[in-house]
């Protein structure tokens, strides 16, 4: 049986017509990515929005850390930065004592997992009997001390106010060792033979070398 073929038939099947629905249906498609990337924009999925967020805070550190290269190891902010990076402290006296009961502790015994002057007192022990004097409950252990407090990043170094708890990274790759900036470049920790005063210069004769390699950066709790 012979099949016969319409006018209309035989047109939808020249090469003509193949081109023009082919360009249509590229057309189509176009039009449809079009109308989902301005869906996005204006109703972005929860992970396309997290995913932007997180190139932009990557960005961000970039930024901030590419300056600090430029100008050394550490830069001042001109206050374009967080408030919770640079501001100054507004309770001195009670930092005061926070300090005062650090260095009334100066020459006592390293003990570690002690933290009275009797039997000795380890890092991180020095940095809660410290602050405990105003009242504030920090954890015993250096690591979980971190996880507490705003960040001051290691590249702004000259942000630290007296009575920021400062600290660095063990052969591990974790936080294993605080301490208290006393200001002046100089901070207060108990290692070795006991608690001491060093220096944050690495000029001074009681430099604290593991400042240059190891220093991850300071937390400040009296907000």
């Amino acid at each position: 049986m012979k099949t016969k073929f319409t006018s209309t038939a035989l047109r939808l099947l020249t090469p003509s017509t193949f081109k023009s629905a082919k360009r249509r249906a590229g057309s189509s498609r176009r039009s449809q990515a079009k109308a989902e990337a301005r869906r996005r924009l204006i109703n972005p999925k929860p992970f396309d929005a997290m995913k932007t967020g997180i190139i932009a805070i990557c960005y961000l550190l970039s930024a901030i850390f590419e300056l600090a290269s430029a100008q050394g190891t550490a830069f001042t902010y001109q206050g374009r930065l967080p408030k919770a990076i640079c501001e100054r402290n507004e309770r001195g006296k009670e930092m005061a004592r926070v300090l005062a009961q650090a260095r009334s502790l100066l020459a006592r015994p390293y003990n570690m997992g002690g933290r009275n002057s009797v039997t000795g007192i380890d890092c991180s022990g020095l940095v809660q009997t410290a602050y405990r004097t105003v009242g504030l409950s920090l954890a015993r252990d250096a690591k979980q001390q971190y996880l507490n407090g705003n960040l001051i990043l290691p590249c702004v170094a000259e942000a630290l106010q007296p009575g920021d708890a400062i600290f660095f990274i063990n052969s591990a790759g974790q936080v294993g060792h605080t301490g208290l900036y006393l200001g002046g470049g100089e901070m207060i920790h108990a290692q070795g033979e006991g608690v001491k005063i060093q220096s944050m210069n690495p000029k001074a004769k009681n430099y604290y070398e593991r400042f240059d390699r190891e220093f991850i950066g300071a937390k400040r709790y009296w907000w």
